[in-house]
């Protein structure tokens, strides 16, 4: 199997705590934006194309031979600043090529289906990949197979579509990193069939979609997929969250208060557990992860997520995230010069914590920055980053 950098880690059989204390890139924070004319404000160093306008197979191969590759190009005109650094995720069968043309799903007629002919798909891959070759560096096999409506077949059927397209991607471009079909927070058991099948010999990196009610709940999730590929033999392989957030607010109502702290919360434990890449689904979403207004302007989890990422962005993270017997969580962060931080929270209830001298200060989520008094901080659900100096 083809073993590659992915974002300065090493595909190597790696300690999670060695793998977190590299310097955090910026490539970790990741970002799915939506619309090419919504602005976004916000830094990150790697985005991925489900779900951006008009790029998906169905869109740019809407008859045999025919290609428009118009929105495409904007994708990767927008997102020129951020290198190769973007994920292209494979999905929705143009119902012209489909075994089940009639097969309902959320985006138009036998879009989850496997193609008739696998011509067709290696023509669409082998032209999109061609087209894309230094400037996608991310090729994510599928978008979430183990729910029908993106997937109406079965591990054994996306075998030979991973088979061709991993081929092709890799003759086309061999510093192309594949990642396996992404898929869903409860669905490691659709990774385990596929790895069982040999789809490992197919993908260079796991992608997975941890989409959670609670940011802690993640942990949970990142353990079942480790279970999965240590029984399966590729523990050593990179794991990328290429798509979660809170999910629906309709079913998962937060406050904008414990949404900022979701953000702030989910970015720290995904690189704690040494995931490393997180992208962010999305930023302008009306129900999923939404961090606008009605206006499309930034709002408080937008604010947090800037102030997370500034706290870990070239940070190492000494300690990983841990709770203790009182329910508090501490991440360590560590700088050049002796600078030392923890970011901590609790998400049970306020509770005031003592820390030595040496911490001076401390960081919220709005970009406030409080002095510390009597070596006491009040905590509670929304993280606060506390150091010894300024940044």
């Amino acid at each position: 199997m083809v073993r590659k950098l992915l974002t300065g880690f090493l595909v190597v059989s790696i300690s999670i705590s060695l793998a977190i204390a590299q310097t955090i890139p910026e490539t970790f924070f990741g970002m799915t934006r939506l619309s090419p004319g919504v602005k976004c404000p916000l830094d990150f160093g790697m985005t991925r194309s489900w779900d951006f306008k008009n790029i998906s197979w169905a869109y740019i191969n809407s008859a045999p031979n025919v290609f428009d590759f118009t929105y495409f190009d904007i994708f990767l005109a927008q997102n020129k600043s951020r290198g190769p650094n973007l994920i292209y995720t494979f999905g929705r069968t143009p119902q012209w090529a489909s075994t089940k043309a009639l097969a309902q799903t959320p985006y138009g007629p036998g879009q989850c289906a496997p193609p008739s002919d696998l011509k067709d798909w290696d023509k669409f891959v082998r032209t999109i990949v061609t087209r894309a070759a230094g400037r996608i560096k991310y090729w994510e096999l599928w978008n979430e197979p183990d729910l029908e409506r993106y997937f109406c077949g079965t591990p054994e059927d996306f075998m030979p579509m991973a088979q061709h397209a991993s081929a092709i991607i890799r003759q086309i471009d061999p510093d192309a990193v594949i990642l396996s079909p992404g898929t869903t927070a409860g669905a490691a058991r659709w990774l385990s069939s596929f790895l069982t099948l040999g789809g490992a010999r197919y993908f260079d990196a796991v992608a997975f979609h941890g989409y959670n009610r609670t940011a802690e709940g993640i942990l949970s999730t990142i353990q079942q997929y480790k279970a999965v590929m240590r029984a399966q033999g590729i523990e050593s392989e990179a794991m990328l969250d290429t798509e979660a957030s809170w999910g629906s607010i309709k079913t998962n109502p937060l406050t904008m208060e414990q949404q900022a702290a979701f953000i702030s919360k989910f970015y720290l434990l995904q690189w704690s557990a040494g995931i490393s890449s997180f992208v962010w689904y999305s930023y302008e979403n009306p129900d999923f992860g939404r961090l606008v207004d009605a206006n499309f302007n930034p709002d408080p989890a937008a604010v947090a997520y800037s102030q997370t990422r500034l706290w870990m962005l070239g940070a190492t993270m000494t300690t990983p995230c841990a709770k203790d017997t009182k329910n508090v969580w501490r991440c360590g962060l560590s700088r050049a010069g002796g600078y030392e931080a923890q970011v901590i929270w609790n998400a049970n209830s306020p509770m005031t914590t003592t820390f030595p001298s040496r911490f001076t200060r401390y960081h919220d989520l709005t970009g406030s920055t409080i002095p510390i008094t009597n070596n006491t901080v009040t905590i509670g659900d929304s993280p606060v980053l506390v150091e010894t100096r300024a940044l």
